[in-house]
């Protein structure tokens, strides 16, 4: 074709032709609906909740039995009325709880971040897996997770609900399950 306007034309009918056909294959996963709607997600929230709770509790207790002894090794009237030998027992018994804080605190930090790294993991992977399946039966050649690449998508091309529904049905799987299990001897 000798003709420039005529060649430049016809390049991008064809380009538009096959950016067309191919949204029509291309969808989006919401992942944070995945995460905050399926079963796994909201059984990964209330385990992790739980956690943090029992972590949480176990701080207070500490910080209330030194904020105890600091009570008390600041009252000049309670020091008064104990031997040199338990009032530096108090002190070393509050530098041994103040220790044990710090460590408890770093530790549950990470296990907080090991816990949550953890969860974030497996439910990537429940999405990718019940992506893959809603994939093979919508015969769909190209997806995308939301949270992985852009921000905004059209309303006809969002998958996330077949997806959620796909997670929900292997949670009720395993459920299922391990409810069929029978206990072990004691």
């Amino acid at each position: 074709m000798k003709n420039p306007f005529v060649s430049t034309l016809l390049f991008f009918t064809v380009l538009s032709a096959s950016l067309v056909a191919t949204e029509a294959d291309f969808m989006a996963v919401n992942t944070e609906k995945c995460f905050t709607k399926s079963k796994f997600g909201k059984q990964g929230q209330e385990d992790f909740e739980a956690f943090q709770n029992q972590k949480n509790n176990l701080l207070k207790e500490i910080s209330q039995k030194i904020q105890d002894i600091a009570k008390n090794l600041n009252d000049p009237t309670f020091l008064d009325s104990l031997n040199p030998e338990a009032e530096q027992k108090l002190r070393d018994t509050h530098g041994q709880l103040s220790m044990e804080l710090e460590q408890l605190y770093r530790d549950s930090r990470q296990a907080f971040e090991e816990q949550y790294a953890q969860f974030t993991q497996t439910m990537l992977n429940n999405i990718h897996e019940a992506l893959n399946e809603v994939k093979k039966e919508k015969n769909i050649k190209c997806s995308v997770l939301k949270g992985e690449a852009f921000y905004s998508y059209s309303p006809e091309s969002d998958i996330t609900d077949a997806v959620v529904e796909k997670m929900n049905e292997k949670f009720d799987q395993i459920a299922q399950a391990q409810k069929t299990i029978p206990d072990a001897p004691s």
